[in-house]
């Protein structure tokens, strides 16, 4: 039983960095130059989940930036 939970164990591993360097490739938005090959040739294991987290992060600021820049609704009727 051990055997079959340290299987799964693995199989969930690699299907949660599969996500990750999915979530990358598609960040970037090239996928004939960031693809899985390139990721698995320059990036280490243990920079994908922080790289995916870095992506998020910019994402937010992002996100937030143009939220700031959007007229308020009620900033609008008052005016």
């Amino acid at each position: 039983m051990k055997s079959a939970d340290k299987d799964r164990e693995h199989e969930q591993l690699d299907d949660f960095l599969k996500e990750q360097i999915d979530l990358i490739v598609i960040a970037f938005g090239k996928p004939d130059v960031v693809n899985e090959d390139s990721i698995d040739e320059y990036m280490e294991i243990a920079e994908v989940v922080p790289m995916v987290r870095k992506l998020f992060k910019w994402i937010q600021v992002m996100t937030f930036e143009k939220i700031a820049k959007a007229p308020n609704a009620e900033t609008e009727t008052t005016q």
